[in-house]
């Protein structure tokens, strides 16, 4: 003989788990539910009282009746899941209990099938006071609907319909009071039994989106009343979160950036380097997707939803079955754009970036970012979304440059092996943030042979060294720590570079000359001249796109060329005496462990000349060694203008966001552009919107027929 007691409220406590196919409580229990639609059950009604409204009393009944029963058990698969077991038939049963029906004499009340639930082992007896087992939404539930939260109240026994009056539950959220408070202000509602224990409650307007709201069920002789009179013993309070509208349009600007549209909604930059620049086929790209929502000046700051949790995913825009591009972030939260830090900023989140599509030419004409926000009950769920257009560019480019070492000055009888390994991690770090930084799918820098400077270089060189000392008229005002015929020993120069170019340096500087050395355009035009002749006679041009040309730091210093780098020009254009290259020339300086100077594996100096090379000119400007070096001062620790973009790694999966507005991700204070006239370490350098909308146009074929002008 089955025995059905009612389920008393502690039984349940620990056994309410989230579902995904939500009854209407929002609930599953384990435990068994049973079912009787329909049977014939004789025995003793007991009525004790009748009122207008009620009439109450006591059953014991017995007999045969169709039961279904559900057995509801835990699943270990995942959380919120239940394993059902179902069986139904004929079965002897008893019921005992009390009730309080309506007095169907004065007022019409159509009660559903009746439905309990039976607790692992035997329940208690019912409590005087009346009880709320359960409510929905549950307590702290976020992202409710604004147009009808479906407020639901189920108590542990039948309710007194005279007590379903709008006074017995208050809805309120707070208003700003002008003074940083709030003031609260209800909501009207609508109340009715949706069964016999339990209350619907129905706004009679649209709540707010993105609102904090408190519920209040009253107690005592002015709320809620069982059928047999009981009384809650204490009000029943609790908040929930109403949905922000991303759908809004309303105007906004507190904690966007210049380049996104200010106002509310969901945005997306998809972004290979440089924002809004078009994309290129077979290179990684990140998706960010910006959730827009501004504070409501009307609701007091403590009631107003700053952040909430939403599925995230980005598809092809005008498919909404088409497959996502990138696995969705589940459950990411996401906060209001006014709320975050400059550090969070600086860090990129103030969006949820989407990484590891690598597009196909024109794969898609549009995008649509989807934001939905997480319920814990919702069979039908809202998704916000917005669209971007795409801009495509039909540039499909890799680059390939070779790098070689030049013999000479003090690497005359061989390049050290220190100095070889330090060329080759230069040029590893190069590929990698060439890729990162131009409009390119793959970098390559490969070894090339060997490059030997012909017996005639140190003659040369000395001869173009006496001629600007005779220009300037210097060789009879020489300093008296300078040996008289250091000017003399040019004239028998055999190679032994380093004293004599020592002494060079020291005249020229005690002398005061207006222009330096290392403005000397024939000390760079010899230099230039031979290593075109010995790459040429070594075959190291090959198939590249460029030859690097790494020589000895202190030798380079010394002749005042350039502290970095001689400079890449496909033709050094002198009027008499002009010097094509077959491919143009990156000449660089290797620093060494004693030379005090960072190692150019970790600066981006190598990248600036390629960019030199596709007619990328100095960010800012400058004319002069003096002006350089005062630029250099006066911008450093500073983000210069022009920058928005992402350095996305080589294989596609993380990004560090570079913007000249929100900061740069692996530097704190500092970003400057790759053109910057000063060596500078990668983190610190980004290319500028303008500069990588140049590369793709020189980075086309025979977009550099025409050799560029050199500069000093």
């Amino acid at each position: 003989m089955d025995q059905l007691d009612v389920l008393p409220h502690e039984a349940g406590v620990g056994r309410d788990v989230t579902e995904y196919d939500c009854d209407m409580d929002g609930v599953g229990q384990a435990g068994t539910r049973t079912r009787i639609p329909t049977g014939q059950l004789t025995g003793m009604v007991h009525i004790e009282r009748i009122t207008d409204t009620k009439v109450i009393g006591r059953f014991a009944l017995s007999g045969t009746a169709m039961v279904e029963r559900e057995h509801r058990t835990w699943n270990g698969q995942g959380a919120g899941r239940v394993d059902i077991d179902r069986e139904a038939g004929d079965k002897p049963l008893e019921v005992s209990g009390r009730f309080a029906a309506p007095n169907m004499r004065n007022m019409g009340y159509a009660i559903s099938t009746l439905e309990t639930a039976q607790a692992p082992s035997g329940g208690t007896a019912l409590a005087d006071a009346l009880r709320l087992v359960s409510h929905r939404p549950a307590r702290d539930e976020k992202n409710l609907p604004w147009e009808d939260p479906g407020i639901r109240l189920r108590f542990d026994r039948p309710l007194d319909p005279a007590s379903v009056t709008p006074a017995v539950v208050h809805l309120e959220t707070g208003l700003a009071d002008g003074q940083g408070g709030a003031v609260m202000a209800p909501v009207h509602v609508r109340t009715r039994l949706a069964n016999a224990e339990t209350l619907a409650v129905t706004p009679q307007e649209p709540l707010r989106d993105g609102v904090r709201y408190r519920v209040t069920v009253r107690a005592g002789p002015g709320g809620i009343r069982g059928a047999a009179g009981e009384q809650l013993a204490v009000d029943q309070v609790w908040g929930f979160d109403t949905m922000v509208d991303l759908d809004d349009n309303e105007f906004m600007k507190a904690g966007l950036t210049r380049h996104l549209d200010w106002h509310e909604g969901v945005e997306s930059d998809t972004i290979q380097v440089a924002t809004n620049a078009p994309l290129v086929r077979d290179k990684p790209a990140a998706i960010r997707i910006y959730p827009k929502w501004r504070a409501d000046p009307q609701i007091a700051p403590g009631w107003q939803v700053t952040a909430f949790e939403a599925h995230v995913r980005a598809r092809p825009a005008f498919d909404p079955q088409a497959p996502l591009l990138v696995p969705e972030r589940r459950e990411v939260r996401l906060r209001r754009p006014d709320m975050f830090t400059e550090a969070e900023r600086r860090k990129g989140e103030s969006s949820v970036t989407l990484f590891g599509w690598v597009p196909d030419f024109e794969e898609i004409a549009a995008l649509r970012a989807e934001i939905e926000p997480v319920r814990e009950c919702e069979e039908a769920p809202r998704v916000f979304s917005g669209v971007e257009p795409l801009e495509w560019d039909p540039l499909d480019r890799d680059l390939s440059l070779g790098y070689v070492f030049a013999e000479v000055g003090p690497w005359a009888d061989g390049v050290p092996p220190g100095r070889r390994q330090e060329g080759a991690q230069a040029a590893q770090s190069a590929e990698s943030f060439i890729e990162q930084l131009f409009p390119v799918g793959e970098a390559r820098i490969e070894s090339g042979p060997p490059v030997r400077f012909s017996p005639d270089f140190a003659e040369d060189l000395a001869a173009a060294i006496r001629e600007i000392a005779l220009a300037e008229s210097v060789a009879s005002t020489i300093d008296d720590d300078v040996p008289e015929d250091w000017l003399d020993q040019l004239d028998a120069y055999t190679g032994d570079t380093m004293p004599l170019l020592r002494e060079t340096k020291k005249s020229f500087a005690n002398l005061g000359l207006a222009d330096a050395l290392y403005k000397r355009n024939d000390i760079r035009r010899t230099i230039l001249s031979h290593v075109h002749d010995s790459l040429d006679a070594a075959g190291a041009y090959g198939d590249y796109d460029a030859v690097i040309v790494f020589m000895p730091y202190d030798w380079l210093q010394l002749l005042g060329v350039a502290n970095w780098d001689i400079g890449p020009r496909f033709m050094w254009p002198e009027a008499d005496q002009p010097i094509t290259f077959t491919r143009p020339v990156i000449g660089m300086s290797l620093t060494g462990p004693r030379s005090g100077k960072p190692g150019i594996p970790s600066l981006g100096v190598i990248t600036h000349e390629v960019g030199h090379l596709f007619g990328l000119e100095h960010r800012p400007a400058v004319t002069t060694a003096a002006e350089r070096r005062r630029m250099c001062d006066a911008l450093e620790g500073t983000r210069m203008n022009g920058i928005e973009g992402m350095r996305i790694a080589p294989d596609g999966d993380s990004g560090a966001v570079k913007s000249s507005e929100d900061g740069n991700a692996e530097m704190k204070g500092e970003l400057l552009p790759l053109m910057f006239p000063c060596a500078r370490a990668k983190p610190r350098l980004f290319i500028t919107q303008d500069h990588y909308a140049k590369l793709l146009e020189t980075l086309r074929p025979g977009a550099f027929q025409v050799p560029l002008p050199g500069t000093p």
